[in-house]
């Protein structure tokens, strides 16, 4: 790795997905106060993004075979304000990941509420060019199809237009976007639950017994609180 890359802040992130191990992504300037271990994130992947998470202490050295800067990408955003798992829950998913040979991403997409993850799909749209080779002899015969598949449904996701124009494949979708004739956007789709806080309290052990006399004073209801933290294990 070059030096560059050394000094770039850079995180290893688990993707929601049956891909196997790890990747690193640049941390960007917005985000290097507020990204933290158990962060799930939306990063790019190939063509699309996904949800991922991060694995381990942001800004920690990169292994020598990581990508140099100028090949990584950056985190897109955070999908949540706060971290959704510590270092105790991390032990639990890293277990189960080896246990179960599952990838990590995978383990860690069952383990937590499933509605929070967001993935981006493709749409395809005709454009004024396309419209106008409709009114044309050029489109081949598939193209056409599709052409006019998108003129009387307007746009689509990529699999259903699949679908509707029999024989065309995404091969076709990219050369009739060579020619301008059609766009092919990503677009997040939307989680479909929101991630629920739960306030906890525990009870401190720094304190002196003299200490917890004074702010407990004669209160019954203080103290029994308190003694019901005391008895009660640590959330």
């Amino acid at each position: 790795m070059s030096a560059d890359a050394r000094d770039e802040a850079l995180v290893e992130v688990a993707v929601a997905l049956p891909v196997r191990g790890t990747f690193h992504y640049r941390i960007p300037e917005h985000l290097r106060d507020a990204l933290r271990f158990g962060h799930a994130v939306i990063v790019p992947f190939g063509k699309r993004h996904v949800t991922g998470f991060v694995v381990a202490d942001p800004g920690a050295d990169a292994p020598d075979d990581a990508p140099t800067d100028t090949e990584l990408k950056p985190i897109e955003d955070l999908l949540a304000p706060d971290p959704l798992f510590g270092p105790r829950d991390w032990d639990l998913y890293s277990f189960m990941a080896r246990f179960y040979l599952a990838p990590l991403g995978e383990a860690l997409r069952t383990a937590l509420p499933p509605g929070i993850f967001q993935t981006s799909r493709r749409h395809v749209r005709l454009t004024d060019a396309g419209r106008a080779a409709l009114r044309t002899e050029a489109p081949a015969k598939r193209a056409r199809a599709v052409l006019q598949v998108l003129s009387a449904k307007g746009e689509m996701r990529l699999e259903s237009l699949l679908k509707s124009a029999e024989g065309v494949g995404v091969a076709s979708l990219a050369q009739m976007a060579a020619h301008g004739w059609i766009e092919i956007v990503s677009e997040l789709a939307r989680a479909t639950a929101r991630i629920k806080y739960v306030d906890h309290f525990e009870a401190v052990h720094h304190l002196t017994p003299e200490h917890i006399q004074e702010a407990l004073g004669r209160g019954k209801v203080r103290r029994a609180v308190w003694d019901a933290l005391r008895a009660s294990p640590v959330p």
